[in-house]
Parts: structure tokens; sequence; C-alpha cells
């Protein structure tokens, strides 16, 4: 679940203490009775911190199997996690296994476990604590920094993530978090991002690093460049899924569809949940607006999902694929279709509630089928049930710790706003939802454009013709958007 990139070496040390191996990895302190789950730990956290999930799972699997009680591999097995189950499975294990583990994996699981019942205030705590207690530790900032992040202080994040580089300056996730966060944090910087990119490249010349040197070529419009980047990541890789994706977004925004659709099939092949690959090969359809084809797509392999090897995997990329499809009915302003799609999303959604296993995951889980209830209703001209509907939202979601939870609330309302003219209103609501998510920039920039706020609009169709990333919101609307400017 998150993506870490690479650090060096890892130098391991040990005391025996009984029966206990009390393990310090790169100032990670754990426990375990095993030098064989040690050195499997040892080689997962190196993968881990390098972007390779694939292997980092494997080495966490293995360490595990080793020593059943390391409450810290499961953590991260955790994090690396293909579905909801997954998560909540190897969260559930560490848990039980937290009576022996040291002070860091305690926290460790605390800010970990915060995202089961999305309770920023437990994470910031758990991060705060983890400043306090190892405060030579450079992953300790990291954390505290993704906290705040989490929650939209980026500025505060990077402090952090400085503060990381302060303490240690030869290990290289602190400059990769530095540069996501000046890619996509407000404020943006990609010049800044550009000097911590390469940065990283230097420390540790690796697939992930030319990925993300690429990932700031395509932030600058760049998209050459980040195409040779990337085609560097795939020498240095060949099995690495990202790579292959990667290279089919650059090729997508450089009108190279075929091209684009033959990395993503090869990145299928490669990844674990292959489902993904259908979706970006989807989205191609939709920079060539071609929204009908694309929504086949995705509701073809919703219903063909049943080749996953087991009902974890298939419940996932179902609920990804659906509610894929559901945005694309939406935008298409098919109220019949995003009903029939919304009948096959509710049980999918209810199960992902009930998987993550606490009261929050399923208050969400039920938000979000209020969410497309609200949105049917509003296609369908029906304001004031539309409204009643976000009013649920809103009273549901209160018990939730998380001061962003109502985002969802105001991009329904923001909606209903737009729909019935009143662009005044309709900008309050979309300016409170998350504007990383350019399809909710895109309905602010319409919402400032019908009130008549030309200066406010072109600025942020600018931000979006320009954005380059791939995700289901924004080659929705790219084409539209690139007209207007």
């Amino acid at each position: 679940m998150k993506k870490n990139l690479p650090y060096l070496l890892l130098l391991l040390t040990f005391a025996y203490t009984g029966s206990i191996i009390s393990q310090d990895v790169s100032g990670l302190i754990f426990t375990t009775s095993s030098n064989e789950a040690k050195s499997y730990f040892s080689q997962g956290l190196k993968y881990a911190d390098a972007g390779d999930q694939r292997r980092a799972r494997e080495a966490f699997g293995r360490a595990i199997e080793q020593d059943p009680k390391l409450a810290v591999a499961y953590i991260y097995k955790a994090n690396y996690a293909i579905t909801p189950q997954e998560f909540a499975d190897n969260l559930k294990m560490a848990k039980q296994n937290l009576s022996t583990a040291s002070d860091w994996e305690k926290l460790f699981y605390e800010f970990t476990a915060s995202y089961l019942n999305d309770d920023m205030n437990k994470r910031l705590a758990a991060t705060e604590k983890m400043v306090q207690l190892f405060p030579e530790m450079a992953r300790s900032y990291l954390y505290l920094g993704e906290a705040y992040s989490s929650e939209k202080n980026y500025e505060k994040a990077r402090q952090q993530y400085l503060k990381a580089i302060e303490m240690e300056p030869t290990w290289p996730m602190s400059y990769a978090a530095l540069t996501n966060s000046y890619l996509f944090d407000s404020p943006t910087d990609f010049a800044k991002a550009e000097e911590m990119a390469n940065k990283l490249l230097t420390l540790s010349p690796t697939a992930q690093a030319q990925i993300l040197l690429g990932d700031v070529y395509r932030a600058q419009n760049n998209l050459q460049k980040a195409s040779e980047a990337y085609k560097k990541a795939v020498e240095l890789d060949k099995e690495s899924p990202v790579a292959f994706y990667k290279s089919g977004h650059a090729h997508t925004f450089m009108g190279e569809y075929e091209q684009a659709r033959s990395d993503y099939e090869q990145a299928g092949k490669l990844d674990v949940m292959p489902t993904f690959s259908k979706q970006c090969i989807a989205n191609t359809f939709l920079y060539q607006d071609q929204p009908a084809q694309a929504l086949k797509i995705m509701l073809d392999e919703a219903a063909q999902a049943v080749y996953l090897e087991d009902a974890a995997k298939i419940t996932s990329a179902r609920y990804d694929l659906l509610s894929a499809a559901a945005q694309i009915a939406f935008h298409m302003k098919d109220a019949d279709q995003l009903q029939s799609i919304l009948e096959s999303l509710k049980p999918l959604s209810e199960e992902t509630g009930r998987t993550l296993g606490s009261e929050e995951a399923r208050l969400n889980q039920k938000s979000n089928v209020l969410y497309w209830k609200g949105m049917i209703k509003a296609l369908k001209g029906d304001y004031q049930n539309a409204t009643a509907k976000a009013e649920e939202i809103k009273t549901l979601l209160q018990p939730i710790q998380n001061p962003r939870k109502l985002e969802s609330y105001h991009e329904l309302m923001g909606f209903i706003s737009y729909s019935e003219k009143d662009f005044a209103k309709a900008t309050e609501h979309f300016a409170k939802t998350n504007l990383q998510n350019m399809y909710n920039k895109y309905w602010l920039a319409k919402a400032y454009e019908s009130a008549g706020q030309k200066e406010e609009a072109t600025t942020l169709y600018k931000e979006i013709a320009n954005y380059n990333f791939n995700n289901i919101g924004y080659a929705l609307v790219r084409s539209e958007v690139i007209k207007k400017i």
C-alpha cells in the first residue's frame, strides 16, 4: 500500500537476550529467535525500500515462515498487500504477536493500523511518539511526514522529510518522499522535484529511481525524456510491471496508443493483479474519446475476474473495475447504466468493509454506496433526494477521526449545486474536495467558468491539461480540457 524507494546497504547487528535476538536493521529494531527470519526480513526491507513490491512480499512471507511470531514482517507484508483482505489479515497476525515485539514494532503497528479505521489522530500520535522515542532514526521522520501529508499538511511533511535527510544523508527514501511531495502536493515545485530525483539516482541508480525521474519529466511535460527514463528502468529490471506501466503512460500522453497498449499488456503479464493492465488499456480509449469502448472493457473484465486464484483477489479486482466503470457511466450521464453498475458494486463494497473489520471501514463503504445513489438521483434531476443522500453521508461519517472525511459529501453537493446552476455554491463545495484528483479539479474549473470567473477557470484548466499522470478521472476529461486552453 505504501511504496518505498531504494535503500543502499543494510547493516545488520544482533545481540542475544535469552531465546530472543534483538535485531537492528538500519536502526529498525525488532525481535526474532531465528537468524533465517532475520536474513529474509532484511532482504524484504531492502526490496521494499527499492520499491520492488513483488520481491518484498515474497521475502517477508519467507521471514514469517521462519518465525511466525515476527510481528514486523506481518506489518511490512500488510503495507505491500494486494487486497484489503491480505492487508487486514496481516495486521491481525501482527497484533497477535506484539507482546514480545519492540517498541518500534508496536508504534509501526499503530501507524499502519490507523488505515483500518481511518483515524488520522492515532496516525499522528504514533508517529510523533516514534520521533520522541527514536529521534536518531530517519524512518521515524519519514512516517511522521506521511502522517502530516495524509491530512494535507504538506509543509510540515516536507520538514520531516528534510529532517530524515539530515539524520541519514545517504538514505534514498527521504529523497523519494520529497520528490513525490514536490510533484503532487501543493505548492508543487517541479524544479525541486527534479533536484531530489537526481540526488536519488546518484545514491541508488536503480529501476525505481529511473521511474521517479521519468515521473518528474512527465510533470514537466517532457514526455520524450520521460519515455527514455522508463526504458532505462525496463533495461534495469525486465520483471518490473511498474516500469512497463510507466512506459505505457508516456506513450499514452504522446498519442502512441498501440505502443501504450502493448506496454500495458506486458505489465499485466508480470503483475500479480493483472486486471490493472486492463484498466490502463481502457483509459487509452478514454483519451481517444471512446468512453463506450472503455466502459465495455471495464465491465467485461469485471465479469471475467473469476480467473484470479482466490476470492479476495476477485472481490478486489471487481471492486476496482466496477468503481472505474461507475465513474465512466456518471461522466456519460447514463443514470441507468450507473444504477446497473451500482447493483453489482454494492455487495462488493459491503464485503470490503467487512473484510477490513473496523466500524469505520464499514461506514466508509456504506458512504460510497450512498454517494453513487446520490449521483444517480442528481443525474435524473431529483435534487431533493440527491441532497438527502449527501446529508446521510455527512451524518454517517461523523464518528470517523479524519478531517478529510467529507470530501465525497462535497463532491456530491458540488455536482448538485452545479446542476441547479448555483455556481457560487458549487465552487464552495468543489474547493473542499480532494484537488489532487484531477476530476475534482475539473469540476471546480467548470464551476468557476460557469460563474463567470474565467481567470480562475483557465488557471485550473492549464494545470489539468499538463498533468500527464494516468487515472480514470483524468482520462475522462483530458481531451475536453486541452480544447479549452
